[in-house]
């Protein structure tokens, strides 16, 4: 039987790259930089497209409410977009990437933090409410991806030569700082990249 049979088929006109849903609606990424809205429960409906990358969507990401989207771009550019009742994508920020393509992307179960891995090798956090950098850039491999665990805060589950559940909460990174710095005092620049506001613990 024609496993096609009985259900609806859309050609789409061009590479699809990211494919993300949220019951309702279906987001379709394309390698010309398009973001497609389609409804979920009738696929020859097209809904809205926007223009969302210039090289490319890389990678997408919904949030576990189905009210925002991250997008990638093969330039390393990343898109925050908010979701409307009616499926409708509006912009909600344009956050620096990094200088290789962005190969996966996870949004924490509250919202709050976006994890990516990118064609460098690396692992990156991101504070969506403030749409900056958490922390460093850290260099796991090539071919990893990322998850963040749905019921626990910032437990990022990390997949690239192994598995790996990985604490990515404020006290790790103080203990990770404490780890590279030894016993000195933090200076200023090091207490803005690793507490992120918190204070530091003697």
């Amino acid at each position: 039987a024609d496993p096609a049979e009985g259900h609806h088929v859309t050609a789409v006109d061009q590479r699809p790259t990211g494919l993300v849903s949220d019951g309702r609606w279906l987001y379709l990424g394309d390698a010309s930089g398009k973001i497609r809205t389609f409804d979920g429960n009738d696929l020859e409906r097209r809904e809205r497209i926007v223009e969302a990358h210039d090289r490319g969507v890389a990678s997408m990401a919904i949030n576990s409410d189905g009210s925002l989207i991250v997008s990638a771009g093969n330039d390393g550019s990343i898109a925050v977009w908010n979701v409307a009742s009616d499926g409708a994508l509006a912009e909600r920020a344009r956050l620096v990437g990094t200088r290789a393509a962005i190969t996966s992307l996870t949004v924490s179960p509250d919202s709050r933090w976006l994890a990516s891995t990118s064609q460098d090798g690396t692992v990156r956090m991101v504070d969506l409410e403030h749409g900056d950098p958490a922390g460093d850039e850290i260099p796991v491999g090539l071919n990893t991806t990322v998850a963040f665990a749905p019921d626990a805060d910032r437990q990022l589950y990390v997949a690239s030569s192994g598995l790996h559940l990985w604490d990515m909460r404020t006290e790790s990174w103080q203990r990770m700082a404490c780890e590279i710095i030894g016993s000195r005092r933090l200076v200023e620049a090091e207490k803005e990249l690793y507490l992120r506001g918190e204070p530091a613990i003697d």
